[in-house]
């Protein structure tokens, strides 16, 4: 089995190897290694332990599940290095154990506001993290302020709407907002 080089993460090699398997199990459409070597290689999911800057990650990771694989990418990534979090969440998702799971892999907390109605308030956030957490915390007046200096070991994570907020503010893209 060769690594998904594009993408980061153990269980990335396993769904890797399963999308080999089915591929060479469809006999109308096939091909050759040096394909199947260039497509790991350049595979990207975006707002999936995404490396937008070098050492900066993003991550969609929301619920869970998803909080569990990231820490543990981000462990195998960058070991036993704190994160720079910053962090949205919606108020309907499972918000403290999501902070629970996240809290060991941060060393600085950053709560920006979100244009969306769905995302808690940077101050009802801070309460959160503070119940879980003994890393500082800061809540910048906007997202951009925050995105303005980003060292390496940075992690951007939580809401979908955080990452495609963020992403505009880096391409220096105009953001819609979505009333979901």
């Amino acid at each position: 089995m060769r690594p998904a080089a594009g993408l980061k993460g153990e269980h990335q090699k396993r769904n890797a190897a399963l999308a080999l398997a089915a591929l060479r199990a469809l006999p109308h459409f096939l091909c050759s290694a040096d394909e199947e070597a260039r497509g790991l290689a350049e595979v990207r999911w975006p707002g999936r332990f995404e490396e937008v800057l070098p050492g900066v990650i993003m991550d969609g990771a929301h619920n869970p599940h998803a909080m569990q694989v990231l820490t543990r990418t981000w462990r195998e990534t960058f070991g036993e290095q704190k994160a720079r979090c910053i962090y949205a969440g919606s108020a309907d998702k499972a918000l403290d154990e999501v902070l629970e799971l996240l809290s060991p892999i941060v060393g600085e907390w950053v709560l920006p506001p979100v244009q969306s109605p769905r995302i808690l308030s940077p101050a009802e956030m801070a309460a959160k993290v503070q119940a879980v957490s003994a890393a500082p915390v800061s809540t910048p007046t906007s997202l951009a302020e925050c995105l303005a200096d980003m060292p390496a070991g940075t992690l951007i994570c939580g809401s979908f709407f955080l990452l495609g907020e963020a992403k505009a503010i880096l391409r220096s893209a105009d953001y819609r907002t979505t009333v979901q």
